[in-house]
């Protein structure tokens, strides 16, 4: 027997032991699969000119191959392709005329070796159980390319479809026999039962629903030489099923809103869409389901979304810009992958009671014009101009960030600028971690941790007493974990940890006491218990900042106070090293806030919880900067009084009535005239003095009371304060939402989600940061 000549394919292709092949052009990598018709198209597509021109052969594949090149060629005339195809001279002329004349030819598409698609299209009207994991290649669309070709959903295998399920059934079996055996147990029928049709007698009838038939047609235009054209429409019956299209149209788009939502509020990137671990989950839950692509998510779901809700929120600006509210914006400069960025974001009261804080655009910063005061200047005005927000309108501006040319181009537009306080607290125990005493102490603590972690592979928790509690029994329990390096909260956290449970690390090194002074020795141990001590009165404060939502203005200048005047006093009892940490602290917050120390005296004034403090007494600043403020706003109440002046002069004038004989005789004797009545009302000043009075002498309001709450229902006994009061009180004291700043955990996450979604385009960060910050607070409400 004379051996089978050798594919000249293999020119270009080396075999593995594990059953695939490397073309050895381009190291792409195949499987074995008997013949060699996909590297033969890989050959043809992806390296035409290394393949000598002989290659086409005179195989039984050459005409195949021949219409393949030639309908690639622009200058090939259609006239030769559809005379290719019938095999036979073809002529022009009407539609009824070709039809005459080909109408004992089948028309039959050219069966391609490989199909490039987008999507798989499931049949729903397969009554084969195989079809749940098998369809047609199709478009993005959804749809159908060629039904000469199938698909495997599984694998993404291509074969020819000969109007059977016998192909599917034997690449299931084989390929996939755990898919092929739940098919079988769902239906009750065993593995190696074939599924064969019974046959039916003679008096056996059936009874079965009959589907609707749409007849579609394709369509095909042929041109001339001298311009005159011919259609063939080609008929084609597909059944179809109106209630399972519909039904299937509808649970589609809830997954693909399901996968959204996903992505949006847990902040993932786009590509997640790509993973096999993804994939299979959503194959599980929804198999007749396709998997939107990831350029489906960017390009459609994304911004059609980020439109609606952007139209949302311009409408709410808009209107809050035509009453006498005013806004407060935060500026978060944040730096991602060695690119720096800055998120704008807007706070505003909704119905004089919510308060609402929404991100408005995040810009990626120009290395070249970062330090560039006019360029600030003009991404502020962008800002502004693109959701309409009136500067006059803008009570302050919250800033996280260290540049001096971002905080001058705030300030030309004469608005105070705040400095955020979880910045400027995050600035202070970052620098002081950089000390060289203190970072060698983290080093070690690290260090530690880790020989833990090694030895007994399980997470310790560690239970201490409550530093803030005046009682023993109250205890804080924690992990001993490894820190986040740019979050200071999680630094400061391990080494709680780490000093609550230096006496249990003998034990879990099994080492002795001289071994662990060998990793720590007791100075530095001492320092770490000293250093903990000293950021606790910080971490309590941004504590109590995360639980107010929002944490208002009106906070600041009380914390500040209470830090430098009492948590941050140097007592004689300080070693070098706390009395350097100390003043540093004092003095780093002194000079961050002593420029707008008088906008917060008012902020904290008109705060019915802090507005007993002693230095707003020392200030005046109810006498002083709030008086003058309220009689340039003028009266709120003017058409009150108007109301109460025609009230007045509608009441009728009494008659005098007849006076008796006792008082005609004795009157002048008895009677003493009394002092003239004043009978007009008071001035406005007068009026705003009496209430300024009042507020400032009535209870505080508890601690755990909202201002907002508190406000409104004294609204009608301070009518004049009441509006000056809802200004100030829209300022925050972060320029992100508390919850979002300030919970260690979710911000660790939240710094890490958004360092991967950095490395995609400025458009896609933009987009998902505006819907996460914007639609998570609003819930499925869109």
């Amino acid at each position: 027997m004379s051996r089978r000549n050798k594919s000249i394919v293999w020119d270009y292709f080396s075999k593995d032991n594990d059953g695939t092949v490397q073309c050895t052009i381009c190291n792409a990598i195949y499987k074995n699969c008997g013949n060699t018709s996909n590297l033969r198209s890989h050959l043809l597509q992806k390296h035409p000119t290394d393949v000598p021109d002989h290659y086409a052969g005179t195989s039984k594949r050459s005409k195949k191959k021949k219409f393949k090149t030639e309908v690639e060629d622009p200058s090939y005339d259609n006239h030769n392709v559809l005379s290719e195809i019938l095999n036979e001279d073809y002529h022009y002329g009407t539609t009824p005329g070709i039809a005459t004349q080909h109408k004992s030819k089948k028309w039959e598409e050219p069966n391609t070796d490989r199909i490039v698609f987008e999507k798989v299209s499931i049949p729903t009207g397969m009554k084969s159980i195989y079809w749940k994991h098998f369809g047609f290649p199709a478009d993005g669309n959804g749809e159908i390319l060629s039904k000469q070709k199938v698909i495997c959903c599984l694998c993404s295998t291509q074969f020819s479809y000969a109007q059977n399920t016998t192909n599917i059934k034997k690449h299931l079996e084989r390929k996939h026999p755990i898919q092929y055996k739940e098919l079988h147990d769902r239906v009750g029928l065993p593995v190696d039962e074939p599924l064969v049709k019974r046959k039916k007698n003679k008096d056996e009838y059936q009874v079965v629903n009959v589907k609707p038939v749409i007849q579609e047609h394709y369509s095909i235009c042929v041109q001339g030489d001298q311009g005159e054209q011919a259609i063939i429409s080609i008929p084609q019956q597909i059944h179809h099923d109106a209630k399972k299209a519909t039904k299937k149209s509808a649970i589609s788009k809830s997954v693909e809103h399901l996968i959204f939502q996903f992505i949006v509020r847990d902040l993932e990137s786009p590509s997640v869409i790509n993973s096999a671990g993804f994939r299979h989950l959503m194959l599980s839950l929804s198999p007749k389901y396709d998997l939107p692509t990831e350029q489906t998510i960017i390009q459609e779901l994304v911004p059609k979304m980020y439109d609606t809700l952007k139209n949302a929120m311009y409408n709410d600006i808009n209107a809050i810009n035509m009453t006498d509210n005013v806004f407060s914006l935060g500026l978060e400069h944040w730096e991602a992958n060695d690119r720096e960025y800055i998120s704008y974001y807007i706070n505003y009261l909704q119905n004089e009671e919510n308060f609402a804080t929404r991100l408005l655009h995040t810009f990626l910063l120009d290395p070249d014009s970062l330090h560039n005061t006019f360029h600030h200047q003009e991404m502020f005005n962008i800002v502004c101009s693109s959701w309409n927000i009136k500067t006059s309108n803008i009570k302050a501006v919250i800033i996280s960030s260290d540049n001096t040319s971002l905080h001058q181009a705030v300030v030309n537009q004469e608005i105070p600028v705040i400095p955020c306080l979880d910045h400027t607290l995050s600035q202070i125990c970052l620098k002081a971690f950089e000390k060289p005493a203190i970072k060698k102490l983290i080093r070690k603590s690290r260090v530690i941790i880790s020989r833990i972690y090694n030895k007994n592979n399980f997470a310790l928790e560690v239970t201490f007493p409550d530093p803030n509690s005046e009682t023993e029994d109250d205890t804080l329990s924690t992990f001993l974990s490894l820190d986040n390096p740019y979050v200071w909260l999680s630094t400061l956290n391990m080494l709680e940890a780490l000093n609550a449970a230096r006496s249990k690390l003998n034990v879990l090194l099994e080492v002795g006491e001289s071994h662990l002074n060998e990793s720590m020795s007791e100075e530095e141990w001492a320092i770490l218990a000293r250093v903990v001590d000293i950021f606790n009165p910080i971490k309590v404060t941004i504590t109590t900042l995360s639980e107010e939502k929002p944490a208002r203005a009106s906070l600041i200048l009380p914390l500040y106070l209470q830090l430098v005047n009492y948590h941050l006093k140097i007592t004689p009892h300080d070693d070098p090293i706390s009395v350097k940490l100390k003043t540093d602290f004092v003095n780093f917050l002194t000079k961050k806030y002593a420029s707008v120390d008088s906008f917060l005296q008012i902020c904290t004034a008109l705060d019915p919880r802090v507005k007993k403090l002693p230095y707003i007494e020392q200030h005046d600043v109810f006498g002083g900067p709030i008086t003058q403020m309220l009689l340039a706003m003028g009266t709120p109440s003017t058409a009150v009084s108007e109301t109460n002046n025609k009230v007045a002069e509608q009441e009728p004038k009494k008659t005098p009535s007849r006076r008796s004989g006792m008082e005609f005789l004795l009157g002048n004797v008895t009677s003493t005239p009394s002092p003239p009545v004043n009978t007009s009302l008071p001035s406005h000043a007068e009026n705003i003095a009496h209430e300024i009075s009042q507020y400032s002498r009535c209870t505080p309001a508890s601690l755990n009371q909202c201002p907002l709450s508190w406000w409104r229902d004294e609204s009608n006994r301070f009518s004049n304060v009441y509006p000056l009061a809802l200004k100030y009180n829209c300022v925050p004291a972060t320029s992100v939402a508390s919850s979002k700043a300030m919970e260690m955990k979710a911000r660790c996450t939240y710094l890490e989600r958004r360092k991967l979604l950095s490395l995609n385009t400025q458009a896609v960060l933009n987009h998902l940061l505006f819907l996460h910050h914007n639609y998570t607070l609003q819930g499925d409400q869109i």
